[in-house]
């Protein structure tokens, strides 16, 4: 989802909000944010997708935020599941980097991630959901 000053939130281009689930039986979503718990809730409100996640991670859960991998890590640990086992969907450079300690595979969506480089560069970048090829994504983890 992008903030839009106009219209609240709106979905990134290919995000698909229609589908209660993702990937299949089985797979589990968190929202991992640096941001409050008020603005993750209303982003789960507003969007229709509060079904879609089995929790939401804000800063209040945590006491180091991204770039530390403590965000991500607090996910797994409240979903019961290996952070090996887990992508990542970042736009920012904090959680592609927050990304690689916690050891789960980072899915950079936009500008920010087709120009990042080097330790600040996701292990897959894509311009947004439209460009994901979901056979490769998970291929990638094998």
């Amino acid at each position: 989802m992008e903030a839009d000053s106009r219209r609240g939130y709106r979905p990134a281009a290919g995000c698909r909000i229609d589908r209660p689930q993702s990937g299949g039986a089985g797979t589990l979503v968190a929202l991992v944010t640096s941001g409050e718990r008020g603005y993750a809730d209303e982003f789960l409100r507003i969007s229709g997708l509060a079904e879609v996640f089995v929790c939401s991670v804000t800063l209040e859960d945590v006491v180091k935020l991204k770039p530390n991998p403590e965000p991500y890590l607090k996910a797994t640990e409240i979903m019961g599941v290996e952070p090996s086992q887990c992508v990542v969907f970042e736009d920012s450079i904090s959680g592609f980097k927050a990304a690689r300690p916690a050891g789960m595979y980072s899915v950079g969506v936009g500008e920010v991630a087709l120009h990042a480089v080097g330790d600040d560069a996701p292990d897959l970048a894509i311009g947004s959901f439209n460009d994901l090829n979901p056979d490769r994504l998970f291929g990638a983890r094998d």
